[in-house]
Parts: structure tokens; sequence; C-alpha cells
């Protein structure tokens, strides 16, 4: 999810987050502030978190929509490992599309996709 993650009167999606997670991902918002610093000095006023929430890890975004962007860039190499184990799955798979941000999905039987699109990344 994107926006709410600053310090305005609005912005309670921290709040919202951390009333209905089971566990917050402290390292998440950590990364994605630390490396948006050497972007922007205002990251500093950054909120932006992760945590499981039932069994989906939910990362909380800025709303600008570049700095979303940067930000999950920032962390997408721990997204699958955190998503499989949110689901007790080791089997959660990410797909690279070639044009797109990433996409997740959980294939209905335990066999993984034998190929990724042509010129992708199946990780």
């Amino acid at each position: 999810m994107t926006g709410g993650t600053g310090i305005g009167p609005r912005d309670v999606t921290p709040e919202a987050i951390r009333g209905i997670m089971r566990v917050e991902l402290p390292g998440f918002g950590e990364v994605m502030r630390a490396e948006s610093m050497k972007i922007t000095p205002n990251s500093i006023l950054s909120r932006s978190l992760a945590a499981i929430v039932d069994h989906s890890l939910v990362i909380a975004l800025p709303g600008k929509p570049s700095g979303a962007v940067e930000c999950l860039g920032f962390v997408q190499g721990a997204i699958p490992h955190g998503v499989a184990l949110a689901q007790g799955d080791a089997d959660i798979v990410l797909m690279l599309e070639c044009s797109s941000a990433p996409r997740f999905y959980r294939p209905f039987s335990q066999a993984k996709p034998a190929v990724a699109s042509a010129g992708c990344h199946s990780l």
C-alpha cells in the first residue's frame, strides 16, 4: 500500500497496520529510509514499515509514486522469502515481469513454473 506514511494529520497508515499486524519487520523501514536518504533528506520524515498481517506481508510505501517504486526496489530482494515465511510455505514464487513491478503469485500446485517469459527472470 502507498501513502499515509508521512507526518501529516491524515497520515495514519503505520498506526492502522500496527493495529492489525501479527509482527512488525523493522528492517524494511530501516532500509527504505537509509537508502532514500541518499536521494532526498526529507526521507527522514518517512514512517514506512512492513509487517505480517494474517498470512500476508504488508509493506507501507511512500505516497509519491517515484518514492514508492524506489523503496520497493530497495527491499524487493527480501520480499519472496518474507512472503514464504508469512504463509508458512517455501514454494512462493516471485516472477519479475519485464516492463512492470514484481508480481507475486502462489501456484496452486507444488510445481514451480518451468520457464519464465522471454527476456525475464524467474527467482
